[in-house]
């Protein structure tokens, strides 16, 4: 079965049909074309670097070497936001992804959404 071509009919779904039909290579194309869009923003870097720079000295450098000049976390289990920054296949998605995901020895911090974009660019800014 080819699922490219497989029809997807919103009524088989309890859905209203309304004449609807897509075909799930349709969707696939659709989903990937949004997930390609998404990344394309995000490479864009739409934070303040300087913003973020004065975020992360005030909320991060207790715990996390925050530039170059510091290449050691003042907390051990802490990684340098330059190791961040050049981690493999980093992107600013990744980095959004970490800062909003509990970790064991990380406080559950609450970072707004303009701070985080913001620190997420002056993190990308520290990649060789």
């Amino acid at each position: 079965m080819d699922i490219f071509n497989k029809q997807f009919h919103p009524s088989q779904h309890g859905l209203p049909s309304r004449g609807l039909a897509v075909t799930s290579g349709k969707i696939v194309t659709s989903l990937c074309l949004l997930l390609f869009i998404a990344s394309g923003v995000a490479a864009q870097g739409i934070g303040d670097t300087k913003a973020g720079s004065d975020y992360a000295e005030k909320n991060c450098a207790q715990c996390h070497a925050i530039n170059d000049d510091d290449p050691v976390s003042p907390a051990p289990n802490a990684p340098s936001f330059d190791a961040i920054a050049n981690t493999k296949d980093i992107s600013g998605i990744a980095i959004s992804v970490l800062l909003q995901t509990p970790h064991r020895e990380m406080p559950n911090l609450v970072i707004p959404q303009s701070a985080r974009e913001d620190l997420i660019d002056y993190i990308l800014t520290l990649k060789d």
